[in-house]
């Protein structure tokens, strides 16, 4: 459907998150780079969609609509027997970090001091769940390996922390995302991390032309550390340094 003058949203599916279809936007971005369209500058895809940036100076939108519906139309009619390259990339996390404490508490004094998640969002994924407290949730949240489905930045979400710091980690439903910079935000935070992102380009893993470290299917796994590890393990982040496991 159109996404304003220069752009076409595809969409796949009901609005529920389904790996078979995160699979078809990716083997239709594949096929789509290996039969490129003139005018189409850039992709952006997501859990069920991807969004088709084009140049309405150098192609018509009724074009870049033809092209699309071709590339798609050669598409297996399943993903099943598709087989998508993954890494596994381990994450150094601090749980329940006073980071997204402060933010929870800056939340309380300046926007609102009663809701279901205050004071503490992992209290709240506890009891939401039904398990036996915060330990038991962080135990979950960290013991799960993630799978990277789509790339996404933005201040769109419901913003129930007007601030927080590069690397905060939360989680909505069954999506979690990890805020590569200070941004406002609406997850249940859990934690903070190394943020997947470089602006420059800078450190192992980035470039200037991809300052994104995940590919679409890694696995994501996370290993607890201390505050002051942390610390030390963000400073060779910030130098350029850290080489994610």
């Amino acid at each position: 459907r159109q996404a304003g003058d220069a752009a076409v949203l595809l969409e796949y599916g009901e609005m529920t998150l389904d790996f078979h279809l995160r699979a078809r936007v990716h083997a239709f971005e594949q096929a789509l780079e290996a039969h490129p369209v003139a005018g189409v500058r850039a992709t952006a895809p997501c859990i069920r969609s991807t969004m088709i940036h084009f140049d309405p100076g150098v192609v018509s939108q009724r074009d870049v609509l033809h092209a699309l519906v071709a590339v798609e139309r050669a598409l297996p009619d399943t993903m099943r027997e598709l087989v998508f390259p993954g890494r596994r990339v381990t994450f150094p996390v601090v749980l329940d970090d006073r980071w997204s404490r402060d933010a929870l508490e800056r939340y309380a004094r300046s926007v609102r001091d009663e809701a279901a998640y205050l004071p503490s969002n992992v209290e709240y994924l506890a009891r939401n769940n039904g398990l036996a407290g915060a330990e038991a949730a962080l135990r979950m949240l960290v013991g799960t390996d993630w799978v990277r489905a789509g790339l996404v930045f933005g201040v769109g979400f419901y913003l129930a922390c007007p601030f927080l710091v590069p690397g905060a980690l939360g989680i909505a439903g069954p999506v979690a995302a990890v805020y590569p910079i200070e941004s406002p935000g609406g997850y249940q935070l859990f934690g903070r991390t190394l943020p997947p992102w470089q602006t420059w380009g800078h450190g192992a893993g980035f470039a200037p032309a991809q300052p994104w470290l995940l590919r679409p299917f890694d696995q994501v796994a996370f290993r607890a550390v201390s505050e002051a590890e942390y610390r030390a393990l963000e400073q060779q982040f910030d130098a350029g340094q850290y080489v994610f496991e």
